[in-house]
């Protein structure tokens, strides 16, 4: 009976360390993206005050789309009309080192004179389409 009580407490204190080790691993690839999201905007910094505006709020602009590797090495960009980067991140991308998808619009705010927001958003996985990726979005501010 002792035997059996030991294994029983053994096995549900394994469970709650499985259990915590799946939460961290999850919070680790969170950080890991907000990371991403951070390189990304101070490599496209210069890009990103030349993003197009929208020609009035509320109306859509290009958007720069970037494809990324693992270690955030910028693999494609729209902005080469030979990488058909926007093709690729509308049905996704068989390039095996291709790991996320960053797009980057500009959005006019009428209400701030001085800054417009840009919106990143980071998808995974690349090879994925567009809806069926997991999307995490991020905000910053440029000049007008």
């Amino acid at each position: 009976m002792e035997c059996i009580l030991s294994i029983a407490i053994t096995a549900t204190s394994l469970l709650g360390i499985i259990g915590m080790l799946a939460g961290s691993l999850s919070m680790a690839k969170d950080s890991k993206e907000v990371t991403i999201s951070g390189v990304l905007i101070r490599q496209l910094a210069g890009e990103l005050r030349d993003l197009p505006r929208p020609a009035e709020p509320g109306a859509q602009a290009q958007p720069l789309v970037v494809l990324l590797d693992e270690s955030m090495r910028i693999l494609k960009h729209s902005s080469v009309p030979a990488d058909n980067v926007l093709a690729m991140y509308d049905s996704g991308t068989s390039l095996p080192s291709a790991t996320y998808f960053a797009r980057v619009d500009r959005v006019v705010d009428p209400n701030d004179p001085l800054m417009d927001s840009v919106v990143i958003r980071v998808e995974s996985p690349a090879s994925g389409p567009a809806g069926g990726r997991t999307v995490r979005r991020y905000a910053s501010l440029i000049p007008k």
